[in-house]
């Protein structure tokens, strides 16, 4: 390209540029409106893998594991697995937490609560000074 091509279309990329950045503030004021069904998805998505489904999946596998360890068929392998899986399925929104500070997806679906709220004030023996 010699450089009259360049200078034509270096205005349009800037203009371009611009544009994009300012996506993000359009997009922060009526954020919450936007994401409102991504949000609603992801915390279903949630629900489901750490519900009453998932608990009575986890069940249905630990029996699966004592029935393979009753007839003499369980490999540690198998049994590590599946017990990591579990921790791992429903320990996720803690781990989640850990790592991000407290903004993990459980503080989304009100599972989180404060150890120490203006109701519950610790005994009086702690408040020693």
């Amino acid at each position: 390209m010699n450089n009259q091509n360049l200078n034509s279309i270096r205005p349009s990329v800037i203009v371009c540029i611009a544009l994009l950045a300012c996506l993000p503030a359009a997009y922060a004021q009526d954020g919450a409106e936007f994401q409102a069904p991504f949000v609603t998805l992801m915390n279903s998505i949630i629900n489901l893998f750490t519900g009453v489904f998932a608990r009575s999946l986890a069940t249905l596998a630990v029996i699966g594991l004592g029935l393979a360890a009753m007839i003499g068929r369980l490999t540690w392998t198998a049994a590590i697995r599946v017990i990591v899986g579990i921790v791992l399925i429903f320990g996720a929104a803690s781990v989640v937490k850990l790592l991000t500070g407290g903004q993990g997806p459980d503080s989304q679906i009100g599972q989180s609560q404060p150890v120490y709220s203006a109701a519950h004030q610790p005994p009086e023996r702690f408040n020693r000074v």
